[in-house]
């Protein structure tokens, strides 16, 4: 198996993926090796190819905590990243001045050709939608149910 990501063929399973997702609005190539995804309830996710186009990044801004959650907020994604096994080893960073939360998930070459890809891509997308919502709210609980997690039918 080749180790190399092709990025001609990483959009086509990018766009593949997005057919069959409800929650992606458009995928759109922004370079050589650089797509943005954009989904419903989401901010775009970057999706590019590392230096030796061996690995798939995708990268979701998370926003930034109120400065009365930050350390709530910090310290549940600590905790998330704790669960890496769980999670696909994907990872919450905190990046900049303000402490914007990003959200990265990486896939190999075998991951990206794989068909699990869509869901997997899925699974990045929903979590970067809850992760948003709770990292940015003014209060710890939320006070409605989430559309998004209601529609597809998750933490019910």
């Amino acid at each position: 198996m080749n180790d190399f990501l092709n990025p001609d063929v990483v959009s086509e399973r990018l766009v593949a993926a997005a057919a069959t997702n409800p929650l992606v609005v458009a995928v759109a190539r922004a370079g050589v090796a650089q797509w943005l995804i954009e989904a419903e309830g989401a901010q775009p996710c970057l999706a590019e190819l590392d230096d030796d186009q061996t690995h798939l990044v995708l990268s979701a801004d998370l926003g930034v905590a109120p400065e009365e959650r930050r350390l709530e907020v910090q310290s549940a994604a600590l905790s998330y990243n704790a669960l890496w096994r769980e999670t696909d080893e994907a990872r919450i960073v905190q990046a900049g001045a303000t402490g914007e939360l990003i959200l990265v998930r990486r896939f190999n070459a075998q991951s990206v050709t794989d068909n699990e890809f869509p869901a997997q891509l899925a699974r990045v997308l929903l979590t970067a939608i809850w992760w948003n919502a709770y990292a940015t709210a003014e209060e710890s609980a939320p006070t409605k149910p989430d559309p998004i997690a209601g529609r597809f039918g998750l933490f019910a």
